[in-house]
């Protein structure tokens, strides 16, 4: 299982990694915003793609055949991203290539030079309009449903196989999981985030399809001799929840007299000593009728799913690391004086990885089992209000470090001085400052990971009952993906002011371009998200 999965996400980071320069720049050309916009799309519809493969393991699949059918849809959509660019290296930027004829029917109206990832065409481009993106958003789209329920199931299938051990086993299994999805993305932005930008994005993507034909294979084959549980025959455990839900409030309704209102909501989840909770009257033995493992399993669902949802403000923190991290880091100083050698931007993330890498085994092997020593081991709820600390903190800093880079950028005078350099060949304009200095905002995130990420994956898979555990699985990538479109809300409800205005000139937009005021107001609404879940989330210790 953890084999399969450092190959699959190679697979993955080597697709997301240079997915915005890849659209942005030749051949095909797209407007910046477009490209960044289409990686939190697919982001976020591949998180809520997961509710659909758990569901189908939970009512009739099971875990290890969900994850073989949908490896199939994930290697079919997968496979067109190498012909969405022509086999030749990137040598020649002398002259625009041709974006590919099969797709390319359809092409953006307006004058548009790509100059810099903030310049966009005078008249606004719609998706729809860019070169190839109907083959863009349909292989993105296949994929999307493959990731979903490959996704949501390995992770508790691999689980599964030492669950019988003790928390103390399960506790190692996510850590280590997690260490192996990092190893994973470290050779995705090392190796394929250097081939595509310097080499080819042909072989940068015909590498990553082929290394997740190999996670299939590996996953396939693992299925000889790891406990693979059959799927017992019964309802759908989406449907008993729906049932119970809908008990719960018609018995409440005949009951509603003797409670007022207040006591009717604070009771609904968690129930006082002297009243029973809404969703305890569905059960049989209150004069309801639901099963009462049934009525068990839906106030499960429903106490995780409202502590997930507290979470999403980290999420979409979590994932400025692709978008708003990345565009910083394109407008930041790429080569160094010395040598011809421009560091490929994704290179940075490797800060992330790397230091999550070295830190995993250093909390699993010395610091978690010291306080396991000393009965004093830190709960779930408790590592990830500090994950969620730190990832507070890295938006700060990453504000601190554009407000710098605009005032270098500009000058004293108020005068720009950009430095000049070409990536993809495509000409950015930076400001004359280091890119290295993003590296603390990095390295705050990888804090964030090791505690809020990997304590997250282990309370959905520990508080999930048996019969739905793919369904909370489901859940917590869901509310990942609920992150990712929310920031995406953010730079939609603040385009024009905080970002370039689109009827702009492309110096009065770079002026205008405020992602520090972006970075200050995600580290406001952590700390509100870290209030909710501390409301939330007290019954889970």
């Amino acid at each position: 299982v953890l084999a399969a999965e450092v190959a699959e996400r190679f697979a993955f980071y080597g697709l997301l990694c240079n997915m915005a320069l890849f659209l942005n720049s030749d051949p095909l050309l797209w407007a910046s915003y477009n490209a960044i916009n289409a990686i939190l799309i697919f982001t976020g519809v591949s998180y809520f793609m997961t509710l659909l493969g758990g569901w189908l393991a939970d009512s009739c699949l099971g875990k290890y055949k969900t994850v073989i059918l949908f490896f199939l849809f994930y290697v079919g959509g997968y496979s067109m991203w190498p012909s969405l660019h022509n086999s030749k290296l990137n040598s020649d930027c002398k002259s625009r290539s041709e974006a590919p004829s099969w797709c390319s029917s359809i092409a953006h109206n307006g004058s548009y030079d790509n100059s810099t990832i903030y310049d966009i065409s005078y008249d606004r481009v719609s998706l729809s309009e860019e070169r190839c993106s109907w083959a863009v958003f349909l292989s993105l789209t296949i994929i999307a449903i493959g990731y979903g329920g490959v996704r949501v199931n390995i992770v508790p299938f691999g689980a599964l196989q030492v669950e019988d051990q003790g928390s103390h086993s399960l506790r190692v299994y996510f850590n280590w999981l997690y260490w192996c999805i990092n190893v994973g993305s470290f050779l995705a932005y090392l190796v394929l985030g250097y081939v595509q930008q310097n080499i080819s994005y042909f072989y940068g993507y015909l590498v990553p399809l082929c290394s997740l034909l190999l996670a299939w294979i590996i996953f396939a084959s693992g299925g000889l001799f790891l406990y693979v549980r059959k799927k017992e025959a019964g309802s759908s455990p989406l449907t008993d929840v729906i049932k119970v839900l809908i008990s719960s409030i018609k018995y409440s309704c005949r009951k509603a007299h003797v409670l007022e209102n207040e006591e009717f909501v604070s009771n609904f989840f968690y129930p006082s000593s002297s009243s029973t909770s809404c969703l305890d009257r569905a059960s049989f033995s209150n004069g309801g009728d639901r099963p009462e493992q049934h009525v068990h399993d839906t106030k499960m669902f429903c106490k995780i799913l409202v502590v997930l949802l507290s979470m999403i403000p980290y999420w979409t923190i979590y994932y400025q690391m692709q978008t708003t991290f990345f565009v910083q880091g394109l407008h930041m100083k790429l080569d160094f004086n010395a040598t011809n050698m421009t560091l490929p931007a994704t290179w940075l993330s490797l800060f992330n990885i790397v230091f999550i890498i070295l830190l995993v085994p250093l909390l699993d092997r010395v610091i978690y089992p010291f306080f396991d020593s000393r009965q004093i081991s830190p709960t779930l709820r408790l590592r990830i209000l500090t994950g969620m600390f730190f990832s507070m903190i890295a938006m700060i800093v990453a504000g601190i470090v554009e407000r710098i880079r605009l005032e270098i950028y500009w000058g004293s005078d108020n005068i720009g001085y950009p430095h000049i350099q070409i990536i993809a060949c495509t000409t950015y304009y930076a400001a004359n400052m280091s890119i290295f200095w993003q590296v603390p905002q990095y390295l705050l995130l990888a804090l964030s990971e090791v505690f809020s990420s990997i304590a997250g994956l282990e309370m959905s898979y520990i508080y999930a009952p048996r019969s739905i555990q793919s369904m909370i699985m489901g859940m917590f990538y869901w509310s990942q993906g609920i992150g990712a479109i929310l920031g995406f809300v953010v730079v939609m409800a603040t385009e024009g002011s905080w970002f370039p205005s689109l009827d702009d000139h492309p110096d009065k937009m770079e002026n205008n371009c405020h992602l520090d005021y972006y970075f200050f107001t995600l580290a406001g609404i952590q700390v509100v998200g870290a209030l909710l879940f501390c409301l939330v989330s007290w019954s889970m210790d």
